[in-house]
């Protein structure tokens, strides 16, 4: 099995709080456009998928309250 890495394509203002907030392992949903591109560089043949955001929600994940579980 192969992994398939897809870049997002982000701009405007959703761009500014990605490149502020985001770190590797964070958790979002993306909505937009998926693009897929196939590329020869010589002998080795490329291939790209990349969406075109046009919103994006930070997902966060607190830890749980510590009152309210049972000990």
């Amino acid at each position: 099995m192969n992994t398939l890495f897809i870049e997002i394509a982000v701009f405007g203002e959703y761009g500014k709080a990605c490149h502020e907030h985001l770190k590797k392992g964070s958790l979002i949903i993306v909505s937009g456009e998926l693009e897929y591109r196939k590329w020869d560089k010589g002998s080795e043949k490329h291939s790209k998928h990349t969406i075109k955001a046009n919103d994006i929600q930070f997902i966060a994940l607190g830890k749980p309250d510590e009152k309210d579980t049972d000990n």
